[in-house]
This record gives C-alpha cells, structure tokens and sequence, in this order.
C-alpha cells in the first residue's frame, strides 16, 4: 500500500472501567490510545446488505499499519475519526504479510448510547 493511501487520521479509544454505579457494575470508560494514519475504505453494497442482515450496520473500513496497539485492538473498543465515534464490529482483520490492520467499524449513535 502506498504511503499517500493513509491520508486520515484515527485515534484508538480502549474500554476501561470507571466508577461502580448504585448497583456495583463498573462504567465504561474510554481511554484514548494512540492515534495513526489510516486509509478510509467505503464498503461496498453487497457488504452492507449481508451485514444488515446479520444485524450489523457497517458503515466504514479502516487500514493502517500492522503495530502492537492495533493488534490489541478488540470488538469491545472504539475509534474516533474527524470527531465521530465508531465501534469495532470485529477484531482486526490481517491484511498482507502481517503489514496491515483492517479495522470494520460502525457509527455510534450518540441518541442510543
């Protein structure tokens, strides 16, 4: 993949616990991670009906460099992209010889959270 590909910026956002509520089950907290350099991928009709149909409402593709915080990345984390927040859907998907991440991820509607 060529350098000029990865022309946007995301930052990682990793779920922690915050303070316990009245009931003893901890908060979620986001804490921010690092963030790098990603290559914005839209995703094709046929992906977003066979995720519709699953339940899933994907909305946008991540690919950056393969490093330990993206590897580290799982389904329960976040991403924040040009002041939006985006859930993983999945874990991140190897991409090439252990080169690349591509991270699925779906809007998060801020009304329903």
């Amino acid at each position: 993949m060529a350098a000029g590909k990865r022309d946007r910026r995301v930052t990682f956002l990793i779920k922690g616990e915050g303070a316990k509520d009245s009931f003893g089950t901890p908060a979620a907290v986001w804490n921010e991670g690092v963030t790098v350099w990603a290559e914005k991928l839209n995703v094709s009709d046929t992906a977003r009906v066979t995720a519709m149909a699953v339940g899933v409402v994907m909305t946008v593709r991540f690919r950056v460099l393969a490093s330990d915080a993206a590897r580290a990345l799982t389904a329960a984390d976040r991403l924040r992209f040009e002041g939006e927040v985006y859930e993983l859907v999945a874990k991140p998907k190897e991409i090439g010889r252990r080169k690349e991440l591509e991270l699925t991820a779906a809007l998060i509607d801020e009304a329903k959270s």
